[in-house]
């Protein structure tokens, strides 16, 4: 939980939209775990379902170039 918050907060220093999807994450104890997801919600993305990261990324795929 920890890296994945150091990674989202890195990433949105350089810029990036970040998009955490919540089933693909985890660790050995739930109390940082969730304490993390909520901190990354809060205030350096957004923690999400997979499903719907998916979409999002399918939609981005289907958009026309240019």
């Amino acid at each position: 939980s920890g890296c994945v918050r150091a990674t989202a907060i890195d990433a949105i220093q350089y810029g990036y939209r970040v998009a955490v999807p919540a089933e693909c994450v985890g660790v050995r104890h739930q109390a940082p775990h969730d304490a993390n997801l909520f901190d990354i919600n809060a205030k350096y993305g957004d923690v999400l379902p997979v499903s719907e990261v998916i979409s999002y990324l399918k939609r981005l795929r289907q958009r026309p170039a240019g």
